[in-house]
């Protein structure tokens, strides 16, 4: 196992003042930023251009502007782009001409169409996993405790049937679409997973559209953890990078030194029933190479 090293940061010192918007805290699925500056360090010199087409708050753009790199995010979701705009915009760019051009709003699908800078010598990306962890059945998520008052006050129905469970929960549902980034049903992180393996397929081939004949793709995810196990959504990136016409070139292992108050929850309930080795320890560091 090929295992890095970084050092542990707190929020707050891994997205000072000076670099990042207080509300950036508040994105769903931050990168560590430490994660982001070893693999601009590794993979890129002063000078090269790096993209991220998912890039939510811009931490791979913000890290690399301030390593003397030219970079580019493209972000989806409006709230997290006006963050992306923001943090850029604490970020030193050279040349200084370029500032507005740093950043875009739009679907990571049409990323060779809308973005200008290219060819780019990495593509640096969090890949989402809502999807994966979901099987989108109707009725999972929703409070039923909450449902159940409400038919029972606006319908006087009980006990509540079935049908009328059922009519509730996919108004619930439909409502509140599943994913974490927003409620936009059109965004990659909201899609069911046949529709997100297309997508993300659509994404990377993409990306191979504006690399460098040497250049890298390189995606960072963690493996999500559901029904008392964990679920290779390594594996299952790199299977659909492949589909997309990239090469797998090797993997690093970053430590995981935090986890939400969720996850610690969940690990103490795997442990307790004496399962190991279903929260992840690390992240893992997807690299590619162009065929």
């Amino acid at each position: 196992m090929s295992r890095i090293k970084l050092p542990n940061l707190s929020i707050e010192k891994q997205r000072p003042p000076e670099r990042y918007t207080k509300h950036s805290r508040k994105h769903p699925a931050k990168m560590y930023t430490p994660i982001a500056q070893w693999c601009i360090e590794k993979y890129t010199k002063p000078k090269d251009w790096v993209l991220d087409p998912m890039a939510g708050i811009g931490t791979v753009v913000v890290e690399a502007l301030w390593m003397d790199r030219y970079a580019v995010g493209m972000e989806y979701e409006k709230e997290w782009y006006d963050e992306l705009v923001k943090n850029v915009g604490k970020a030193p760019v050279f040349p200084t001409y370029y500032r507005d051009r740093f950043h875009y709003m739009g679907d990571s699908r049409y990323v060779s169409i809308v973005v200008d800078e290219e060819p780019f010598d990495m593509v640096m990306l969090s890949p989402p996993y809502g999807p994966v962890i979901s099987n989108k059945k109707k009725h999972e998520g929703v409070h039923a405790t909450a449902l159940l008052q409400k038919i029972r006050k606006e319908e006087g129905e009980w006990p509540v049937s079935k049908e009328t469970l059922r009519k509730y929960a996919n108004e619930w549902r439909a409502e509140q679409p599943e994913g974490k980034y927003s409620q936009d049903p059109d965004n990659v992180g909201n899609m069911d997973m046949a529709d997100y393996e297309a997508a993300m397929i659509e994404i990377y081939q993409e990306c191979l559209k504006v690399v460098t004949e040497d250049g890298v793709m390189v995606l960072v995810t963690r493996n999500p953890c559901k029904d008392w196990k964990q679920i290779p959504l390594d594996m299952m990136t790199i299977d659909m990078a492949q589909k997309a016409g990239w090469i797998y070139k090797e993997r690093w292992y970053a430590p995981i030194y935090r986890y939400s108050f969720w996850i610690n929850k969940y690990k103490q309930q795997c442990e307790a029933k004496g399962l190991k080795g279903v929260v992840p320890e690390y992240d893992d560091i997807l690299v590619f190479e162009v065929a």
